[in-house]
């Protein structure tokens, strides 16, 4: 028999197992309720020796069929307990049954039975031995016990039994503890052969099983061969699947092959992903694959990888036959099919068959047509030289079409022609025709008919007989001959006549999607009443919109799908739009010459276009309209008009130029002309082009000169305007000689009182007539102008007996008769009036209706403060902010407007040097507090409303409590470690004996085995002059007479005290120290109250102390 392995589950059989060498390393329980009389009875029989490294525990009687042997025994006489230190002889001398010698070995010849326990150091029976109790004791480490009837204990690191089969030195078999698992071994000569072992899976045997009779298994795993000389029969009770898996050690699915009763049907099912199943003959070699289902569902026959559903793979010969009724592959009445590898092209074959290229053959016998038909009737034919038909078992070329009810040749293929027929008998013409890589459309009643249509092979279409070599590339070319009359070449027709019913041409210059990326015309019914209009429409990159349309009455229509009637025409070129770009209309000329764009009115009183009838006196030329909508119609609003004037003659046709607008009327009225000899007239119609007064002249409605240029000798006016004829108000210029004498002067009826006067050096004065600045305004009457700054620009005087303000004012219109009203100021206002120099710069605004003056809201005063909402009297801030009243005491705003990542910042300086500011959190409520020398952030109040404190110079952060000089601090440090545990220094304390020094410290520990919270202080004094010593001590804080669960003993520490520098006798100081052990975080906190404080370790006075950095 091969070597069978069994592992899994355990082995339970029903009928006896023959073990010939067995190994466990695990634990062997034999459940078999049979008490042993003898040594072939029991629920263990063992033919060899025992072997029992460790103690052994037997639960009943012990029958030592051999001798018994044990130390620390010399004689037993006793029916109780015998203990003897020399040799035991039990039954008469030379005769007994049991002795046992001074070396501690006992035999037995008989039958050994003992009521109570059996104590010995080594035990050996070659016979029957009953024993109440057995206790083998080792000095070293074997132990056997039995504590109770039936069972046996043998307790050492590996315990074995050895079992022997004779009295000589060398054992037959052993049971070995192995790991926890039974090993079993056989074979004599110490038993080296491994018959049994056990393990976490069930039961191994590294070698045969040889099971005689019938065995009934729950679960058999067998990872080597197993060889059965009769039947293999599995059953599953009831309505079970009984089935046998088949699988390696490290495949947990298989192969399953079984039976299910519940549906009546076997399996085998390939549980693995991506397994298939093989059925192979002459061997498991590669390509003995008989039959093959891939994991995929595909199946070969002969194929060991198919690639489709079925492959069937041949040898040379029919690889798939199928035979109607026996009547063989050669018999016409047998009919057949047939796949093969090599085609047999004499006709021998019958049926489908695919040769070694691939392609496919059906074959018929020599001589014989195959046909294709439905419904008792044969539809294709092919006869035996290969001309196929369709209705039609007669064909005449290599393909035709009958038609079924009689027609003959409706479609035939033939020498490289392909003909379509669609008259109703055989005489009438071809309709279509592909001959020579064109396709012809013939038309007639006889023979061929005549050509009417063409396709070259350039895709050209080609109608009326026009072939390629007559025209140039191109798309479609429509031919006609009809002369002398009207041919219609192209119609497109939407045969409907719905309203905005289309006909479309698109055009596509791209290789977009033609759908959304074209250009086109369209042909519209835009009522259903067949008018027709045209519409142009271009492609901007997107969706084609609408660019022009031509409409049913004529008009051009650009931007707009409908004519607008406008305030006296319902023009026949209108350009709509939206915005300037949509609605202008230009002309452009580029080239080489110098001709200009031209817009050209044209008129003619000839009704018929091109002719000529010279036009008359007041005949409009032509106009440009500008209309408005006034929410219900258009209305003329302005217009620029040409009208024809005498003379008209041969060569001469004057004219002259209006302009027309609009005000509280219909339509527009002329308010400038210029005349046919260049003159330009503003006014009304009764006075325009009736006043000439010298060489120019523009002209009012009164007639009095607007703006007047005559020659002039010196000192007299150049130019004039006049509003009044009477008054004499208005402008002048005039030439001078000097600085003083003005060239515009505007006054009102008194030249010497003037409102304006630009003098000759560009000084401008408003109410001033000696300005000091380039630009003065005046409207005080107090003082003179006599000095300015050299940097002014600009000079605002208003000091005057009624008034104390001089400024900018802004007005607001305030709506009906009031007009404009004061709505802000600023301005110059006095602060004491004496000598009318102290001023402030104020800012005003109102928020009222009324007409009351603005409030002032902004103040820079002459001691050089800014103030907003007071006079910033009785303070010294130079910026100053007051509120109050009904709306709150808003004082001061600050505001980013850079996005939500942008903070806004309230920054300070000191002599051009960024100090500290103060910022909001990026995108979020809150507000931080920065060193900006350190570019660092100090504390701050995050937008959940925590107040931070950030670590400050020294990587400590701090809180102090302030009273008088001194105060209450509180520094927070985190300290942290590797690998390896290191000492810091925490801080550095002087303090005299009557000096002062509160000093706590806490240890809290985050990480990382669990929460740590000590409290140390701080006591004693450095004062070393002889009659004190330095007594510093650290105590550690006690709970209740000793340290809490949370404490950390020895963690803080002091240096020796020290009285060189910062030290000396009156006060040494000492450093405090915080040991941290390795991978720990720890927090400190130190509590300070001391009456100095110091940033330098270096230097630090006496009752203070300093932080370490």
């Amino acid at each position: 028999m091969a070597l069978t392995k069994v592992t899994g589950h355990v082995v339970k059989p029903d009928t006896n197992i023959q073990f010939h060498n067995t190994k466990s390393t695990g634990i062997v329980t034999f459940t078999h309720t049979s008490n042993a009389t003898s040594s072939t009875t029991g629920a263990l029989q063992i033919t060899g020796g025992v072997g029992i490294v460790k103690d052994l525990h037997v639960g009943g009687n012990i029958t030592v069929g051999g001798t018994l042997t044990y130390d620390d025994v010399t004689n037993i006489d006793s029916l109780g307990i015998i203990t003897a230190r020399g040799g035991i002889h039990v039954g008469p001398p030379n005769a007994g049954v049991a002795t046992v010698s001074s070396n501690g070995s006992a035999s037995f010849t008989g039958i050994v039975t003992t009521s109570s326990t059996l104590f010995a150091k080594e035990f050996s029976t070659s016979g029957i031995g009953t024993f109440a109790d057995i206790n083998v004791k080792n000095p070293g480490d074997t132990r056997i016990t039995s504590i109770a009837p039936g069972a046996l204990i043998l307790s050492r690191d590996t315990p074995v039994i050895y079992l022997k089969n004779n009295l000589s030195d060398t054992f037959d078999a052993s049971i070995e503890l192995q790991s926890n698992e039974l090993r079993f071994r056989g074979g004599g000569n110490n038993a080296t052969g491994i018959r049994m072992e056990t393990n976490s899976s069930g039961v191994s045997f590294p070698q045969n099983i040889d099971v005689d009779g019938q065995t009934h298994l729950d679960d058999v795993s067998v990872s080597g061969v197993s060889t059965f000389a009769g039947n293999i029969k599995q059953t599953a009770p009831g309505s079970n699947t009984a089935k046998i898996t088949l699988n390696n050690a490290s495949d947990t699915t298989g192969m399953d092959v079984g039976y299910s009763e519940s549906s009546g049907a076997g399996f085998i099912n390939v549980g693995q992903s991506g397994s298939g199943l093989s059925i192979k003959t002459g061997g498991l070699a590669a390509g003995n694959e008989r039959f093959v289902i891939t994991s995929g569902g595909n199946v070969g026959i002969a194929s060991n990888a198919p690639a489709e559903r079925l492959v069937v793979q041949g040898d040379g010969f029919s690889n798939l036959a199928y035979d109607k009724d026996g009547g063989g592959f050669e018999s016409t009445t047998g009919g057949s099919l047939v796949l093969t590898g090599i085609f047999d092209y004499s006709g021998s074959k019958l049926g489908l068959m695919v040769d070694n290229a691939g392609q496919g053959r059906l074959m018929t016998k020599t001589g014989q047509p195959l046909y294709l038909g439905t419904n008792n009737t044969r539809r294709v034919s092919i006869n035996n030289i290969g001309y196929v038909g369709i209705n039609t078992t007669n064909a005449a070329k290599l393909f035709t079409i009958r038609h079924v009810d009689g027609r003959n040749q409706q479609f035939s293929y033939d020498d490289n022609i392909i003909t379509i027929k669609s008259a109703n008998n055989n005489n009438n013409p071809e309709s279509m025709r592909f001959i020579a890589d064109t396709l012809r459309f013939n038309t007639g009643t006889t023979g061929s008919g005549g050509e009417a249509l063409r396709i070259d092979n350039g895709g050209r279409i080609l109608t009326g007989g026009e072939t390629a070599t007559e025209v140039s590339a191109g798309g479609i070319h429509i031919k006609t001959s009809n002369g002398a009359a009207t041919t219609q070449a192209l119609i497109l027709e939407n045969h409907a006549s719905n309203a905005n019913t289309e006909v479309q041409i698109k055009m596509v210059p791209s290789t977009s999607t033609p759908n959304d990326r074209f250009n086109s015309i369209n042909c519209v019914n835009v009522d259903g009443s067949n008018k027709f209009d045209t519409v142009f429409a271009t492609c901007p990159g997107g969706t084609p919109l609408e660019a022009m349309r031509i409409d049913n009455q004529q008009r051009l229509l650009i931007g707009h799908s409908q004519a607008v009637a406008k305030h006296q025409t319902n023009p026949n070129f209108q350009i709509s739009g939206t915005s300037v770009d949509h609605a202008s209309a230009s002309l452009s000329i580029w080239g080489a010459s110098a001709d200009p764009a031209r817009l050209e009115f044209s008129k003619s009183r000839n009704s018929t276009i091109g002719s000529h009838t010279a036009v008359a006196a007041d005949d409009t030329l032509g106009e440009i309209n500008f209309s408005g909508s006034d929410g219900l119609r258009y209305l003329g609003s302005a217009y620029i008009k040409a009208t024809a004037t005498t003379p008209i003659a041969d060569y001469d046709v004057a004219g002259f130029l209006s302009f027309g607008t609009n005000y509280g009327t219909t339509s527009p009225t002329e308010r400038v002309r210029i005349t046919k000899d260049g003159y330009i007239h503003i006014g009304t119609a009764s006075h325009l082009g009736t006043m000439r007064v010298g060489g120019q002249e523009i002209t009012g409605q009164d007639q009095d000169p607007i703006i007047k240029v005559y020659t002039s000798s010196s000192n007299q006016w150049l130019a004039q305007l006049r509003s009044d004829h009477t008054t004499g108000n208005g402008v002048f210029l005039r030439a001078g000689n000097s600085s003083s004498t003005y060239t515009l002067y505007a006054t009102g009826y008194d030249e010497n009182n003037a409102h304006l006067i630009v003098r000759g050096d560009g000084k401008i004065g408003i109410g001033e007539k000696t300005p000091v600045a380039p630009l003065t305004l005046n409207k005080g009457d107090l003082g003179a102008n006599t000095t300015y700054g050299n940097a002014e620009l600009i000079r605002i005087e208003g000091y005057g007996t009624t008034n104390s303000k001089s400024g900018i004012g802004f007005g607001r219109y305030n709506g009906g008769q009031n007009g404009y009203v004061p709505a802000a100021f600023i301005g110059a206002q006095t602060g004491t009036w004496s000598g009318h120099t102290n001023c402030h710069l104020v800012f005003a605004t109102r928020n009222t209706t009324g007409n009351d003056n603005a409030t002032e809201r902004l103040r820079i005063t002459n001691d050089g403060k800014t103030v907003a909402g007071g006079t910033g009297s009785g303070y010294t801030e130079r910026l100053q902010a007051h509120g109050g009243g009904s709306t709150g005491g808003e004082c001061l705003s600050l505001n980013s407007t850079g996005g939500n990542n942008i903070a806004t910042e309230l920054r300070f300086y000191e002599n051009g040097t960024g100090r500290f500011r103060m910022k909001t959190q990026q995108g979020n409520p809150g507000i931080k507090f920065e060193d900006w020398t350190n570019g660092a952030t100090r504390a701050e109040i995050a937008a959940d409303g925590d107040f931070k404190i950030h670590s400050g110079t020294r990587s400590w952060a701090t809180i102090m409590y302030r009273h008088n000089a001194r105060g209450l601090r509180r520094h927070y440090r985190e300290f942290a470690t590797g690998a390896s545990g290191s000492t810091f220094n925490l801080i550095r304390v002087r303090r005299h004996y009557w000096g002062w020094g509160h000093y706590r410290f806490r240890i809290m520990r985050g990480y990382y085995s669990g929460i740590v919270d000590s409290i140390y202080y701080l006591n004693g004094h450095g004062r070393n002059d002889g009659s004190y010593n330095p007594d510093y001590v650290i105590t550690e804080l006690k709970f209740g007479g000793d340290t809490s669960n949370f404490n950390y003993s020895n963690r803080i520490s002091i240096t020796s005290p020290s009285n060189s520098s910062p030290g000396n006798d009156y006060a040494t100081w000492v450093d405090v120290q915080l040991s941290v052990p390795a991978y720990m975080y720890f927090v400190i906190e130190v509590e300070a109250y001391t009456s100095g404080y110091s940033l330098d370790t270096s230097s630090i006075s006496s009752d203070a102390y300093a932080l370490h950095n």
